[in-house]
């Protein structure tokens, strides 16, 4: 067997690890295992067990195995036994799931960028959040979870699933993890709103309905109080006249279940998601008598103040991300230029670059105009500008990047300002 590819994911594994001699038993072990009599019943169990279907890519998963799992077996011995390589291929998953329910609530986007490009698989992997929910649901289900446990906030929710979505994470979820409910049905059940919006306009389905009880999207976000999501749900076209399989009800009960039993813990904007629902058709003629009679007494009450704000909210649209469009004179040049000030750089629509770095993010593309390009600026705001200063020098001074050039750092008031232009004459203004 050729094991160039095995060497190249062993680099791949311990690249991060300083002495690399440890490793060298169990190195030479896989590739006599790999390259022995048992190779076919190892890929066959690889197979199997993640379903690979090429064997370069079981090698690197057996090297990485092993790397990570350093700490926990004799290296020079377990090499040889595939039964202790299936415990670590599992311990390797359990580790992973422990690093992005981590790296989420540490908000560490640029590290979930990282082990979802590593391990894409993650994206859709049931994960658990010990506490509070010990069973598996999919990612973007438990990233509803953790607003709801004040673990993270709505708005750090919508980010983490831009990049789960971005590695191939499934809108709707998946069917195989313990939860019957899909990610949109749990950010309205849960309070994570905003999350709830996102998902709709990122394609979820509103039609669907939980496997146990058959509420849908809309009967969570009508008793939550969310009317935000309430409003996004009817304008996607959501059946606002859909029972439940419990209770036979439709949305509007449900919202106006917490107002008739005052839950003092669930009083939020039911009577605005009330208005709403009305107003989108929803039929009253089943309604007992006691729900009529609340129903209308309640249409005599004015609005709370959050409700009239709801209003004039709900006529605003709204803007996720804006991404600009950069110019490059010569475009590999200012791709280098920016990946070597730190920015994260990946494949863009039609042959462009994204280029990310905290809050920024911008597009590169390989068009010039030289009038548009030395009139382009972009505004970073940073927290040290004479730092932003040393690292540009040092890139433009010791890299290769055509007419690249940069300003000492000035002081306008209390304002320090760095100039700093890129290969094709784009100004970069750092501001602290």
């Amino acid at each position: 067997m050729d094991t160039k590819s095995l060497e190249r994911g062993w680099e791949s594994a311990i690249g991060s690890v300083p002495d690399k001699s440890k490793f060298q038993v169990s190195f030479e072990n896989i590739v006599r295992l790999i390259s022995g009599k048992e190779r076919d019943s190892l890929n066959q169990w690889f197979v199997k067990l993640i379903g690979a279907e090429d064997g370069e890519y079981s090698t690197f998963r057996i090297a990485e195995c092993v790397a990570v799992e350093l700490d926990i077996f004799e290296m020079n011995k377990v090499a040889y036994d595939v039964s202790n390589l299936r415990e670590l291929s599992y311990n390797l998953h359990k580790l992973m799931e422990k690093d992005i329910r981590m790296l989420v609530q540490e908000r560490d986007y640029e590290g979930i960028r990282r082990l979802l490009s590593q391990e894409p698989s993650l994206a859709n992997a049931g994960v658990s959040l010990d506490p509070p929910c010990s069973t598996k649901a999919h990612p973007l289900h438990r990233i509803c979870d953790a607003v709801f446990a004040k673990l993270i906030t709505d708005d750090e929710a919508v980010e983490v699933a831009k990049i789960l979505l971005e590695h191939g994470a499934r809108i709707d979820g998946d069917s195989s993890t313990a939860n019957a409910d899909t990610p949109l049905m749990a950010a309205a059940s849960l309070h994570a709103e905003n999350l709830g919006i996102f998902y709709i306009q990122n394609g979820a389905r509103v039609d669907l309905s939980d496997k146990r009880d058959g509420a849908t999207a809309l009967h969570w976000a009508a008793y939550c109080g969310r009317d935000m999501l309430v409003d996004e749900l009817i304008r996607a076209g959501v059946d606002v006249n859909q029972l439940d399989k419990t209770y036979k009800c439709t949305p509007l009960v449900w919202a106006l279940q917490p107002l008739m039993k005052n839950e003092k813990n669930n009083i939020h904007h039911q009577r605005t998601c009330v208005k709403l629902l009305l107003e989108a058709g929803t039929d009253i003629s089943t309604l007992d008598e006691k729900t009529k009679t609340f129903l209308d007494d309640l249409g005599t009450e004015e609005l709370e103040p959050q409700d009239v704000e709801f209003e004039a909210k709900s006529k605003l649209l709204t803007i996720n991300e804006l991404v600009v469009y950069v110019p490059t004179e010569d475009f590999d040049v200012s791709t280098r230029f920016y990946a070597a000030l730190g920015f994260e750089l990946s494949e863009g629509w039609g042959g462009t670059m994204d280029c990310r770095l905290g809050g920024a993010v911008f597009r590169l593309q390989n068009y010039y105009v030289k009038d548009w390009a030395e009139n382009f600026m972009m505004k970073f705001d940073v927290d040290d500008v004479d730092a932003w200063h040393e690292h540009a020098k040092k890139v433009i001074d010791e890299g290769n990047y055509s007419n690249a050039r940069y300003d000492e750092p000035e002081t306008i008031g209390d304002t320090k300002i760095c100039h700093v232009w890129d290969p094709c004459g784009v100004l970069l203004i750092f501001i602290q």
